[in-house]
């Protein structure tokens, strides 16, 4: 006979309560239809601020930001261990509006700026989410590329 298995070695035993705690995280942050109904307010509001920019003479430029929960290195941020709190949502979230992206034109007054550090090898946040110069620099240049097209399709 084998002896009986001990209990499991402290890190073992962390490494366990870490993938129960990451399983309930996702499955309380990783709600699909509240995503879904989040991207759809997301496109009405879209189009009333349109038609309200529309009836006042202006144009709207929308931008989406990045965030530090995708396709950021979060071994660069230093501040990713306390977690992102509500935040959390844009880990599931923004996967989805990129998906929707990537399959409808959201029109020359839409700039995707989410990716813009995705190849950052330094930290670019002051904190949980608020940007440091670096990523403010890259969001800049985004924003100013956004005006540019929709500038240039408007002639």
């Amino acid at each position: 006979d084998a002896p009986a298995p001990g209990p499991p070695s402290e890190p073992a035993a962390r490494a366990g309560e870490a993938s129960a705690l990451e399983a309930l995280v996702g499955s309380y942050f990783n709600n699909r239809p509240l995503l879904e109904r989040a991207v759809q307010r997301y496109l009405l509001n879209q189009a009333a601020i349109e038609s309200a920019a529309a009836a006042a003479g202006t144009q709207a430029l929308f931008v989406w930001q990045p965030v530090p929960t995708y396709g950021y290195d979060l071994r660069l941020h230093p501040f990713a261990e306390q977690g992102f709190g509500q935040h959390t949502y844009s880990l599931y979230g923004y996967p989805l509006m990129a998906e929707l992206v990537s399959r409808h034109d959201l029109g020359s007054n839409f700039a995707w700026c989410a990716d813009v550090q995705a190849s950052a090898r330094e930290p670019l946040y002051v904190d949980q989410v608020h940007y440091g110069a670096a990523l403010s620099r890259l969001v800049a240049e985004c924003i100013a590329g956004g005006v540019r097209r929709r500038h240039e399709h408007a002639r």
